[in-house]
């Protein structure tokens, strides 16, 4: 069930509703509903009442991205991306704030699917790269992705397979606050260089695809630190 809606690319919302991080706590607070590994609910008709399936559209920083699920082994991959390992058959997991600051147990999620995913997005799980069972951070895309302010637009979800800080799961990883999310993503923009970055004003704001094609490519470089992140 949860699979069905995951798989959710056409809403039938005339435009997005403006969200904050902010407001995705504020309705984690609001579920009564429960959440963790397993505990996924058959029925979803309370999260429907919460808003579930509603297009949103938020100002945020990014803080963190990955490609997940990555790996090798009978348990990689999602069932929803038909278990497999590689990057192109997984997610894309951003960590959001809404300061550049914000410390990623305090984050609010949104994730790219990899169905219909542009190759330019598909860019942004590659601020760290999977090797060797790590994610490993690369600092000039990590320096080049959150330099900008992002407007996000997607469907609102509630992902019942995981659990918010703190917890005492292993699915807690990667933190977050709440598990109200954007997935999958709709859109995705960058702040326009000298504007207030007004997520009410269109004309403030640039797909990403676009941005991306206008910058030279990034030259390896060897990244400074590591960290793990569990399965998604």
């Amino acid at each position: 069930t949860q699979n069905l809606v995951k798989n959710n690319f056409c809403s039938s919302a005339s435009a997005p509703e403006t969200y904050t991080p902010q407001m995705l706590i504020d309705l984690q607070g609001k579920t009564g509903v429960p959440s963790g590994y397993g505990k996924e609910p058959a029925d979803r008709t309370a999260l429907d009442a919460l808003g579930e399936g509603k297009v949103v559209r938020m100002k945020a920083y990014l803080l963190e991205a990955h490609h997940a699920d990555l790996g090798t082994g009978p348990t990689v991959g999602e069932s929803v991306n038909c278990n497999n390992g590689t990057p192109s058959f997984n997610d894309v997991h951003i960590a959001l704030g809404p300061q550049p600051d914000t410390q990623e147990c305090a984050s609010v999620t949104a994730e790219i699917s990899p169905h219909y995913r542009p190759a330019a997005w598909d860019a942004i799980g590659n601020f760290e790269v999977y090797s060797g069972g790590k994610y490993t951070v690369n600092p000039g895309m990590a320096s080049r992705l959150q330099a900008h302010a992002y407007r996000i637009t997607g469907q609102l979800f509630f992902d019942a397979s995981h659990e918010p800080c703190p917890c005492g799961s292993v699915k807690c990883e990667p933190l977050r606050s709440s598990v109200w999310e954007i997935h999958p993503v709709y859109q995705i923009e960058i702040c326009k260089a000298g504007t207030q970055c007004d997520e009410t004003n269109d004309a403030e704001w640039v797909a990403f695809d676009k941005w991306w094609q206008t910058l030279t490519p990034l030259q390896p470089v060897k990244p400074p630190h590591r960290h793990t992140h569990e399965k998604e």
